[in-house]
């Protein structure tokens, strides 16, 4: 979980910096129960590597966004061992 404090309401780019050493992996970025988005974490044989940009929605204000790997149906290809380093949000509007 993280605590951020968005600036203003509007669209966002999220990538991470993160090592994978399996293939088709996703972390999913939420806020509560509603999911932001779904970050698609490809396989670099463990090495750091940055993600594409994937776009979701915030309100301006102090909220707790959790990274974590999919919890919900069709989750069962996820396997161990994705190590996130940071994630950056920039504003798009």
């Amino acid at each position: 979980d993280y605590l951020i404090d968005v600036p203003e309401t509007g669209t966002y780019q999220i990538t991470m910096k993160a090592a994978c050493v399996n293939i088709d992996q996703v972390l999913e970025v939420s806020s509560g129960d509603k999911k932001l988005a779904t970050v698609p974490i490809v396989m670099d044989f463990g090495l750091w590597a940055v993600t594409k940009p994937v776009e979701l929605k915030l309100a301006k204000g102090v909220q707790k966004l959790r990274v974590e790997t999919p919890r919900s149906a069709g989750a069962e290809h996820h396997e161990r061992g994705i190590a996130l380093r940071w994630f950056d949000l920039k504003l798009v509007k």
